[in-house]
Formats: C-alpha cells, sequence, structure tokens
C-alpha cells in the first residue's frame, strides 16, 4: 500500500547538488591537466587499468635486439597527480596483489543524483553505494535528509561526536565505517591506538572497516601545515608500514575489519604496498576523473567539498564497491518482479545498478491507473506475482497478475487508490490455490518468528514511520520475505521497489518495521 503519497515528479536541483557539480567541475580540471600530460612521452595504458597512464623505456636503436630468454622486464612505471596537482610517478611494485575495479568519476542523472559508471565491463559483479565520512567538524547532522539524498553508508571519525553520529546513521539503516588519526610512531603505539579504538566502539554494529589514518595525512599538502616535500623527505617506509600492520593486526583481534587510509602518494611513497594490498582494505583517496592505483581498494574518497541537505557545509564524498549477496541454490529460484521499468532502473539512482535486472522489471511499470503510474502502486501486484510464480507452476507476470487481480477480485485501481487490499490479496492466493491467512502484528517477535519460520513465505506491510532502518522513504510499502535462517536471524527479501531486492535483511528490522495502522501487517502464504 506505497499509495499516493510519494508521486514522482521533479524538483529543482537543491544547494546540495550545486555544491556537487562544482566537485565534479574541480575534477574535470585534473583531466584537463591530465589531457596535456598525455600529449607528451607518456603512453595511456589498454589494459584493465585504462584511466592510468604508463611509460615504458625503450632500448635505443643501435642496442643489438635480445632474445626472450635474455631481455629483462621492465619495471611499469605510472603516472599520477598529487593533492597539488603536480605530476608524480611510481613503479608499480611486482609482488602486490593488483587492482580489480575500474570506475569513473560520476555524471548527473535527470534528478541531480551522481550516477558512476563503470568503464572497464570486464568487472560487472561489483555494485556501487554513495556515502560520505563525517567527523565532528559537520557539527549535527539531520540524518532523515542524508538518506534521503540516497547516501547509503557513512565512515564516522571516532572522536568526540562519534557517539551522535554513530546513532544517527543507525537508526536510519546506513552502513557504517570507522575511522581514526593516528599519531603513532612505532608499532607499539599503533597497537595501543588499535585496542583504545576497539574500546570505544564497545558493541555497537560495524559493517564496513576500521580505518587507519596517519595524523600527518591532514598535515601534508597544500591544506597542511607543512609542504608535501617536507614530509616525504623525512619518511620511513618501512617504519611506516609495519605501524600500519601493527594497526591493523590489533583490529583484527578485536573482531573488527581493518583498513588504510591512503592516497595515492602514499601508496607510492610511505607504504610497501607488497606487504598491505590484498591483506588489508584501502579507503583510497583520490580526486582524478578515475583512480590512478594499480592495487585494490574497496571505498574510494574522491571528493572533499561535496554537498548533502543534511549537513549545512561541504562534506566528503565516498563511494564504495561491494560484491552482491551471493544466492544460495533455493534463493535463485525465487522471483522477484519490480514496479520499476528497465529504463528507470538502469538510468537512475533510484537503485543500485545490477546485471540481472532485466528479468525483474518490464513494461508493465508503464500501466497507469487512477492517474498514478504502476511504480507508485504496484508493490502489491508484485509480491502477489514473485508469491504465485515461485510456489506453483504458473509463472504469472505482474501486466497479467494485475488483470487477474482486476477480473477476481474487488480490486479497483482506476478508483485513484492503486494500491490492493488485503481482501484483494487474500482472494488472488486463493484463486491460485494457496494457503494464505492474515496477520496483526504479534507482541512478542518471537512469535512472529514462530509464524514466518512455519510459512513458506510472507507479504509483509512495512511503514517507514514505524521504523526508519530499512523503508525509510514510505507510509506504506509491500514486500515479500522467504527463507528465515535462525544462524543470522535474517530473511531473503523480494522488494519490488528494488531498495533491498534479492538481498538478506535482519527479520527483527522487519518486524519493528511493520505498519500497525493497517488493519492487518502481513500474510502468511504457503503451498497446500
Amino acid at each position: 500500500m506505497r499509495g499516493q503519497s510519494r508521486k514522482r515528479k521533479k524538483k529543482k536541483i537543491p544547494a546540495a547538488v550545486i555544491a556537487a557539480v562544482l566537485c565534479v567541475v574541480g575534477i574535470a580540471a585534473a583531466l584537463f591537466f591530465f589531457c596535456l600530460r598525455k600529449q607528451g612521452s607518456v603512453q595511456e595504458t589498454t589494459s584493465a587499468e585504462e584511466s592510468v597512464v604508463e611509460t615504458v623505456s625503450q632500448p635505443a636503436e643501435t642496442e643489438p635486439a635480445e632474445s626472450a630468454a635474455e631481455a629483462e622486464t621492465e619495471p611499469q612505471v605510472f603516472s599520477y597527480f598529487d593533492k597539488s596537482l603536480t605530476d608524480r610517478q611510481y613503479e608499480l611494485d611486482e609482488e602486490a596483489v593488483p587492482r580489480d575495479i575500474e570506475w569513473g568519476m560520476p555524471c548527473l542523472d535527470e534528478y541531480g543524483n551522481a550516477v558512476f559508471r563503470q568503464t572497464d565491463p570486464a568487472y560487472p559483479e561489483y555494485e556501487m553505494l554513495r556515502g560520505i565520512d563525517v567527523s565532528k567538524e559537520q557539527g549535527p547532522i539531520d540524518w532523515y535528509k542524508v538518506r534521503e539524498a540516497r547516501c547509503d553508508f557513512v565512515i564516522i571519525c571516532a572522536d568526540e561526536m562519534f557517539d551522535e553520529h554513530y546513532e544517527g546513521a543507525y537508526q536510519m539503516g546506513m552502513k557504517i565505517g570507522v575511522y581514526a588519526y593516528s599519531g603513532a610512531d612505532s608499532p607499539a603505539e599503533a597497537r595501543k591506538e588499535a585496542r583504545m579504538l576497539a574500546k570505544q566502539i564497545g558493541d555497537k554494529k560495524i559493517d564496513l572497516f576500521c580505518a587507519y589514518v596517519p595524523e600527518e595525512m591532514e598535515k601534508e599538502g597544500p591544506y597542511g601545515k607543512i609542504s608535501s616535500e617536507v614530509y616525504f623527505q623525512k619518511t620511513d617506509i618501512q617504519r611506516n608500514t609495519r605501524t600500519a600492520e601493527a594497526f591493523c593486526e590489533e583490529i583484527l583481534n578485536a573482531g573488527l575489519t581493518p583498513a588504510i587510509y591512503a592516497s595515492m602518494r602514499y601508496e607510492s611513497e610511505m607504504y610497501d604496498m607488497s606487504s598491505l594490498a590484498g591483506k588489508y582494505e584501502i579507503w583510497y583517496s583520490n580526486f582524478e576523473v578515475s583512480p590512478s592505483t594499480s592495487y585494490p581498494f574497496s571505498a574510494w574518497q574522491y571528493c572533499l567539498t561535496g554537498g548533502n541537505g543534511g549537513i549545512p557545509g561541504p562534506v566528503h564524498l565516498d563511494m564504495l564497491f561491494l560484491k552482491p549477496y551471493m544466492e544460495t541454490e533455493s534463493e535463485r529460484k525465487i522471483f522477484s518482479y519490480t514496479q520499476i521499468s528497465p529504463e528507470d532502473y538502469e538510468t537512475t539512482t533510484w537503485v543500485n545498478y545490477r546485471k540481472g535486472n532485466v528479468a525483474w522489471n518490464g513494461d508493465w511499470a508503464k500501466i497507469e491507473a487512477g492517474g498514478q503510474e504502476f511504480m507508485m502502486f504496484g508493490c502489491g501486484i508484485c509480491c502477489l506475482s514473485n508469491a504465485v510464480s515461485t510456489l506453483t507452476k504458473e509463472v504469472v507476470t505482474p501486466d497479467k497478475m494485475y488483470e487477474k487481480t482486476r477480473q477476481n477480485s474487488s480490486y479497483h485501481p482506476e478508483s485513484g487508490r492503486g494500491a490492493v487490499s488485503w481482501a484483494s490479496l487474500q482472494t488472488m492466493c486463493r484463486y491460485y490455490a494457496l494457503d494464505v491467512k492474515l496477520s496483526r502484528k504479534p507482541s512478542s517477535y518471537d512469535a512472529f518468528v514462530k509464524e514466518i519460520t512455519a510459512a513458506d513465505t510472507a507479504i509483509v506491510l512495512v511503514d517507514g514511520a514505524s521504523d526508519r532502518r530499512l523503508w525509510w522513504y514510505t507510509d506504506g510499502h509491500y514486500v515479500g520475505i522467504w527463507q528465515y535462517d535462525p544462524d543470522t536471524e535474517t530473511v531473503f527479501v523480494t522488494d519490488p521497489s528494488t531498495h533491498f531486492n534479492r538481498q538478506r535483511v535482519s527479520l527483527r528490522d522487519v518486524y519493528n518495521a511493520l505498519k500497525t495502522k493497517s488493519e492487518y501487517q502481513y500474510a502468511l502464504i504457503s503451498r497446500p
């Protein structure tokens, strides 16, 4: 019953988006310098690192040609811009694990949202999440507005505002990571700092990593207290590497995921990447059109002057790269039709890109009834289609289910309220010979678990006013939940709006989000 309260309409681009545009323009300037550099002796690589520039020394023409056995492999020399847009070079450490992600900087879609595109289709399995990193510098934050801006994760500084920022982000269901500035000059000091960070985190749920950030990174560069040249002349690569490793090892011992914050210059001049790359996650900071690093990274800080409606001043913008949830064989057999058309699915940031989206949506998304588009009222129809197509021998797409429901129940979407009623939903389950029971939210979560476990599936009605961790954006929305796992206390979700489609979520979060203002909260459905 997502209903008529969320009509899709174009809005004026807010100030936050303008800030984002300025950020992209700044990056375009870096691309300009990149193009100038390209005109010199540097050649552009055509390998997986297609956005990185490679120079290869050529032997003199007078030298005799060497045989393949005698020839020595030339080191790969790559170029990058540091914070001051100075052109620098480094040699790739052949022993380090190489990067396997290739992405470009964002462009803006028709709604003013930043959209990232893959620049190398060889790695289609990664999903993208947009996020921010915050500290006490941002002060109090309106986390609802942050989430509404399609911000999916946040990396929070472990400073005096950590608890407040964590609670706000957690209540909105954002994925959370942590970072801490380190003043450690030795592995022993780094271990002590890591233990202090783990103690500060306590029993808080951390979805992402806990990142090691040397305090010097605040001081280095055009915005710091000392010049880059002075700082990097005094560096001790082996000490830096051992110190970062010690911090990460202690974080790992605490049951958390360690990470290292690094710019391209840090990777090339501060660390021995053969000891770090592939062993620990990297939170990569770089503001070029595409990342210069040849090493793997799981998060990318791509802008320092971004905007978000929930934060009054500039904020750092990040991108997280995740491999999608690996479905079990039984989960792959579950249908998951959605309300969204293929065009919307691929061109807007309302949903995250997945390669298999074509089977989830189709022309039924263009159905209109009572002045509304299917994407505004079709969640119940999609949930019925998913249940019937999965539990019976008949595959019923949403457009067919729409017509069948109009013909065989009291469903009358032309009245202006297109959402399927509980009575119509019950009628259609029985029409397809499925057992169905309409239920109200029990006072006990354990009783809810018992009911969900006994059924093949349940169509639940959720409301952001009840709980914002998952479906914060709606006043009523049908989703399907399947295959409760008692070990993780999660269910597999078929979400017609695609926010959590084909993912596992906490059943307790579903229980908390049930719309108690409705006559019923869920329908338990099973094969006879």
